[in-house]
């Protein structure tokens, strides 16, 4: 018999909620991040979220809330 392996997509469970929404914890993450950093491009490379979506979420309401 043999095992297979599972393949991670590096996505935390805690991370990503349903098919279209990431979590509240990592959404702050990339706050946090992107307010340290100051670029989309290097936020998207330290917490493997698409540069697209941080750029979308950057103009939502929610983002404003916690800067």
């Amino acid at each position: 018999m043999s095992k297979s392996k599972q393949v991670s997509s590096g996505r935390s469970s805690q991370g990503k909620l349903g098919r279209n929404g990431w979590g509240e914890p990592k959404r702050i993450e990339v706050i946090t991040t992107y307010l340290a950093l100051g670029s989309a491009v290097m936020t998207a490379a330290v917490t493997n979220i698409p540069v697209g979506t941080i750029r979308q979420w950057r103009t939502q309401p929610w983002w404003k809330e916690y800067q």
